[in-house]
């Protein structure tokens, strides 16, 4: 005759079945989801992308969705994250509404799809990871034709999940828009103001190794695009004790390699001619300590500058000009300032003057 189990036996035999395989995961086993994500789609046209800050509680999830594009944040709560799925709704200040249904792939990876209205999309979120392009770079944009080379630098940080950056250059200091790292390859745009207009850019860069970025820049509003390359800026070297200053002999400021550079390539520019308007002309220019060398473009023809000096920022040569069958030797004196424009004036032998600016391409 069979003895009834004792309560023990069913206790012990349930939690085996508990611990069986197949059996169902726990919400305990499962990873959490707080911390900063990042949510990507695409669109016609496109890629968006947002960043989540997720913040779990067991089963239940709430938190913040915010656009790296205008800065806004839209708070939510009611979220659920169970079974390795994770399901949320969020209202946007627009009336927009965000409906999120996705599942664990990996610990840092959930895919499912995102309804935003009445249209539904393919959807990504990753676990921010420390991005390998944050730092400070030294940047070198290629004018259309590959003639002309424009130096800046740009910082790269995060914010909370959210990358952000500045670049440097002779125009100034300015924050770039829409920055995003994914699949290796940075985007970001870029505003500048140009000859007294805001010139939006567009760069997309692949990342080479881990000290190089490869890409193009275009211009958002206009058919103009050109090649564009980063590296990292290697760590300063660990200061050496200061030498013990040796007397020299006086000698006038060189001129600075950055100045030096600026001032070499092509220039378009504008003259004013009394009682004939502005002509337009064009000069090509090369540095070599304060030597000035190049040629100057008109509609009457080319010639090559001559006496040309440099001294700091400020520039001057001559150059002949055929007046009325007689030869005029005209002098230009001009100094770079803000924005790469160049700013003078020219003078005549025969006593007219007259203002003169140029400027390089537009380029990024």
């Amino acid at each position: 005759m069979l003895r009834a189990a004792s309560p023990v036996s069913f206790a012990v035999v349930a939690q085996i079945l508990v611990m069986a395989p197949g059996s169902r995961v726990s919400a305990a086993d499962e990873p959490s989801l707080t911390g900063s994500w990042r949510l990507a789609y695409e669109v016609e046209g496109g890629h968006k992308e947002y960043i989540l800050q997720l913040r779990q509680d067991g089963t239940k999830v709430s938190g913040e969705l915010s656009s790296p594009r205008s800065g806004r944040k839209d708070a939510f709560d009611g979220g659920s994250f169970a079974e390795k799925r994770l399901k949320l709704r969020v209202s946007r200040q627009n009336n927009e509404v965000f409906t999120v249904d996705v599942e664990l792939k990996t610990p840092d990876r959930l895919e499912g799809k995102l309804t935003i209205g009445e249209d539904t999309f393919p959807v990504a979120i990753s676990r921010f990871v420390a991005t390998p392009v944050l730092g400070k770079w030294n940047v070198v944009s290629k004018s259309p034709d590959g003639g002309q080379e424009y130096s800046s630098t740009l910082d790269l940080a995060e914010d909370g999940g959210r990358l952000k950056g500045t670049s440097h250059s002779a125009l100034g200091s300015f924050a770039l828009g829409s920055v995003n790292f994914d699949g290796g390859k940075l985007g970001f745009e870029l505003t500048l103001p140009i000859e007294g207009n805001d010139v939006a850019f567009l760069v997309s860069a692949e990342l080479k190794e881990k000290d190089k970025l490869v890409g193009r820049w275009k211009t958002r509003d206009a058919d103009f695009t050109g090649e564009w390359s980063a590296s990292r800026e290697a760590p300063a070297a660990a200061e050496k004790p200061a030498a013990v200053p040796q007397p020299a002999a006086p000698a006038a400021p060189p001129v600075r390699p950055a100045v030096a550079k600026a001032l070499g390539g092509k220039w378009h520019g504008i003259a004013s001619v009394p009682n004939e308007g502005r002509r337009a002309f064009q000069i090509e220019l090369s540095v070599d300590g304060d030597k000035l060398t190049g040629k100057l473009h008109s509609p009457r023809g080319s010639t090559d500058i001559r006496n040309g000096k440099v001294a700091g920022a400020k520039i001057e040569f001559t150059f002949p000009f055929n007046s009325d069958g007689s030869e005029v030797e005209v002098k230009v004196e001009a100094e770079l300032g803000d924005h790469e424009v160049l700013r003078g004036k020219w003078t005549a032998s025969s006593g007219e003057t007259g203002e003169l600016t140029a400027r390089k391409p537009v380029v990024l």
